[in-house]
């Protein structure tokens, strides 16, 4: 950072503290990430909407334009109207840049051949597996084929 002139001095702190200061914008920069837990556009503009600060507005984003536009999204059923609702309120916080968005994670899910109808939760992919990965079964006959091909 000294390179581009900046001094940066860090400072660890415990979770507990460390969320206090978050949420108390006691923090001049901080590492932080969501995970939808719906599918929705709504679940990433959430936390950008004035009244959800501090939490999950941690970087205390205020924008009246885009809370007007949240606040009418908020309220539609999903249509084309919404969808540009969308694109608008995304545009205003792509555009203030209230956090440096660094990665997005992409998962993969492997399985058997034997096991099927794998609905995958794509808004959830770290609980793939743990009980959140819905409605598969396992073809007993594959499953039982595949263990003599491979012992």
């Amino acid at each position: 950072m000294a390179q581009i002139g900046l001094t940066v001095e860090l400072e660890m702190f415990d979770w507990p503290t460390f969320l206090e200061r978050m949420r108390t914008g006691r923090l001049q920069m901080f590492f932080s990430g969501w995970i939808a837990d719906y599918p929705d556009a709504e679940n990433f503009l959430q936390v950008y909407y004035s009244k959800n600060s501090p939490w999950p507005n941690s970087t205390q984003y205020n924008n009246p334009e885009f809370d007007a536009v949240y606040e009418r999204i908020s309220v539609m059923p999903d249509s084309p109207e919404r969808t540009a609702l969308y694109h608008q309120a995304q545009w205003l916080v792509v555009n203030d840049l209230p956090a440096a968005y660094v990665y997005h994670r992409i998962s993969y899910l492997l399985h058997h051949e034997w096991v099927e109808n794998i609905v995958p939760n794509s808004y959830r992919p770290d609980t793939n597996g743990m009980g959140m990965t819905k409605f598969f079964k396992v073809d007993s006959e594959k499953r039982e084929r595949y263990k003599k091909r491979f012992r």
